[in-house]
C-alpha cells in the first residue's frame, strides 16, 4: 500500500489581488512550519506542488527538512474563475450544484475535475513510494469527489480548512482504497 498526501495551502493573503504571486499570511507561514514538523515522520519520497505562491511556501518548510525537490506542475494550478466574483460562496455553491457551471473564459468544476484526473493519474504513474500533491482546495475537492464516487461533496469542500491535510491509500498498482483526514 503506499499513500499520497494532499495539502491545501496555507492562510493566503487576500491584501495582493494577483491570484498566482498571492503568498501566505504571517498565521498561515506559522501554520505550515507546525504542518512540516508532523509530516516528517511520514515517508515521503517525493513532493509536487501547483505553481501558485501559497502552495508553493505551503510545502516549502517540508521540502526543505525531508532535502526533497518540489516538482512545479503547472496543471495542479487554482480553479480559472473567468472574472471577479462579489459572492464567492455563492458562486462555488453554483458550482457544485452545476459542475459545468462557469463564468466566461473561466473553468467549470467538470473542467478543474478532468484536469486533475489526468494530472493525478500521470503523477501517480510516474512517482514512486509515498508522495505529497501541495494545491488548492477546488482542485483537490473534485478530485475527492472522483475518487470518492461522489462522497466527497460540497459540504466536504466547505469544511477543508487553511492549510488542510488529507492522505489517500492506493494499492501498489494505484487502485484507490480510501481517503481519510490526516490527524495533525
Amino acid at each position: 500500500m503506499r499513500k499520497v498526501y494532499f495539502i491545501r495551502h496555507g492562510l493566503r493573503d487576500t491584501t495582493v489581488k494577483d491570484d498566482m504571486l498571492a503568498p501566505l499570511t504571517e498565521q498561515g507561514r506559522r501554520d505550515v512550519e507546525i504542518l512540516s514538523e508532523k509530516l516528517l515522520k511520514e515517508e515521503i519520497t517525493q513532493i509536487y506542488t501547483s505553481p501558485f505562491l501559497r502552495a508553493k511556501e505551503t510545502i516549502m518548510p517540508l521540502a526543505r527538512q525531508l532535502n526533497l525537490e518540489m516538482n512545479v506542475i503547472e496543471e495542479l494550478k487554482e480553479r480559472e474563475v473567468g472574472s471577479w466574483v462579489k459572492d464567492y460562496q455563492e458562486f462555488t455553491k453554483n458550482q457544485w450544484a452545476d459542475k459545468a457551471y462557469k463564468l466566461e473564459s473561466g473553468e467549470s468544476l467538470n473542467d478543474v475535475s478532468k484536469r486533475g484526473i489526468a494530472t493525478f493519474n500521470q503523477l501517480q504513474k510516474k512517482s514512486s513510494g509515498d508522495f505529497v500533491i501541495s494545491g488548492h482546495g477546488t482542485w483537490l475537492a473534485v478530485l475527492f469527489n472522483h475518487l470518492t464516487n461522489g462522497e466527497f461533496d460540497y459540504e466536504g469542500f466547505r469544511e477543508m480548512n487553511f492549510p488542510d491535510v488529507y492522505y489517500g491509500e492506493f494499492t501498489e498498482d494505484d487502485q484507490f482504497i480510501s481517503l481519510k483526514k490526516y490527524l495533525t
